[in-house]
């Protein structure tokens, strides 16, 4: 028994032991394989490099370095054609074709994210004093012109350096959202504005845009744009216009691409008084509604009161209709009437304190036949937040207010179900989601 027991035991090791010659013998086999696998590549990758197909010839040794990232011969290689790209880089400079310079930087640096690359593109764009845009965090990819001449190729095609924080990403916004665009000028400017066009270059909304800053002889701006609920998913061109007090303009181009929200459907019953109050005609609600409208249209350029990130004035309090909900209303008489909801609810006992979301200036605190008790609050050029239904207001016309500070109580006036707090944003006219400045850090994020 036990001499088959140690039978066993060698045939085991024989199997084992054949079982690993095997295994080395395929795993070399696939090396050798790969070997002349990586030779034909780099062959091919050689012909290219010969013929100056530069280009074609990265291709072929990133799918070498891919597979073996420390093959020898690809990356000298590779080293070989980032030398090309920085003496051809620099001879453009040279001779002031800074767009094919830059280009060529640019692709060395993806070679390679070698620091005096780095410094030597940061120092191009520098000295060209280009204006940077942004949208967000990330470098805008924008055609910029200065009387009507090309400056600078797009943004999103750089790598990080000096100003410019990340390599721009495809800008995706979603409806009722908000395009915050930052502006970096090498010059003083007189005035700069931003607007949306659609496929047929009409303007589909407009901004203004404000300094915030002087820093180093340059000059920051910053322009915000509401998007609509209501506007149509698909690709818009994004468009900036300024004049720098040089006589010099300056334009950029850019395309936006806006997706579609899935906003949630609602039905509301209104009684025989509200259905009233809310169909009667009325010459005094035409007055304030179009009073209203005046107010948050405008864009004062002075008015710069928060730069930080808002409040929800009910933190703690539940949501009982969230923005951009499709509510019907049925009126007593059994017909209805849908409108898209333009705020967030907020459900609260009556006489709740209500706080202001941002500092900013009180611009509208009065009573109203279908919004009741109405506080309107202006933060920073064309951005205001706005409150309904209180029953009692706690601020006047033209107080400046801090954030978070009391400015009314909840209440149940106007047309109104119940108890509760319409918050609203408004963002260059047009209505967006309140929570924007709330979940998307600060407003003037880098101020």
């Amino acid at each position: 028994m036990i001499l088959l027991n140690k039978l066993n035991t060698k045939k085991i090791i024989i199997i084992l032991i054949i079982a690993l010659f095997i295994t080395a013998a395929v795993i070399t086999t696939i090396n050798i394989l790969k070997t002349i696998e990586y030779n034909k590549i780099l062959q091919t990758a050689e012909g290219y490099f010969n013929n100056a197909e530069y280009d074609n010839s990265v291709e072929q040794l990133q799918i070498i370095l891919k597979g073996d990232g420390g093959h020898k011969k690809a990356t000298e290689l590779l080293l070989q054609i980032q030398e090309v790209f920085l003496v051809s880089a620099d001879s453009f400079i040279d001779k002031d074709n800074y767009i094919s310079g830059i280009e060529l930087y640019n692709k060395a640096l993806l070679l390679n994210q070698n620091k005096d690359i780095q410094t030597k593109l940061g120092n191009t764009l520098k000295e060209l004093e280009i204006p940077k845009i942004f949208i967000g965090d990330t470098p805008l990819a924008a055609d910029i012109f200065v009387n009507n001449q090309f400056k600078s190729l797009s943004l999103n095609r750089l790598p990080p350096y000096s100003d410019i924080s990340a390599p721009a990403q495809t800008h995706q916004y979603e409806q009722g959202s908000i395009l915050r665009i930052k502006l970096i000028f090498p010059e003083a400017l007189a005035h700069y504005s931003i607007s949306l066009l659609d496929s047929n270059n009409n303007a589909i909304c407009s901004s203004s845009g404000f300094k915030i800053d002087t820093r180093d002889n340059f000059e920051y701006w910053y322009a915000f744009i509401g998007l609509s609920c209501k506007i149509s998913p698909g690709t818009y061109k994004l468009t900036g216009e300024g004049l720098y007090l040089s006589g010099d303009t300056v334009n950029f181009t850019a395309e936006i691409d806006i997706i579609k929200y899935d906003f949630p459907t609602e039905t509301i019953y209104l009684n025989k008084t509200l259905t009233t109050l809310l169909t009667e005609p009325s010459t005094e609600k035409t007055q304030e509604r179009r009073y209203l409208r005046n107010i948050i249209s405008q864009s004062n350029p002075n008015s710069i009161f928060e730069i930080d990130n808002f409040i929800l004035p009910l933190s703690e309090f539940p949501r009982s209709t969230t923005f951009g909900a499709i509510c019907t209303y049925v009126y007593s008489n059994g017909s209805n009437y849908t409108s898209v909801h333009r705020g967030i609810d907020f459900a609260a006992p009556e006489g709740i304190p209500i706080e202001a979301m941002g500092s900013g200036k009180v611009v509208m605190a009065v009573n109203r036949i279908l919004t009741g008790y109405t506080i309107v609050i202006e933060h920073l050029p064309g951005v205001y937040s706005i409150y309904y239904h209180l029953s009692e207001l706690l601020v006047q016309k033209d107080d400046i207010v801090g954030i978070g500070e009391i400015v009314g109580k909840v209440g149940n006036t106007g047309l109104s179900t119940g108890a509760h707090l319409h918050l609203a944003l408004n963002v260059s006219g047009e209505y967006v989601n309140p929570e924007y400045f709330v979940l998307n850090k600060a407003m003037l994020y880098d101020f």
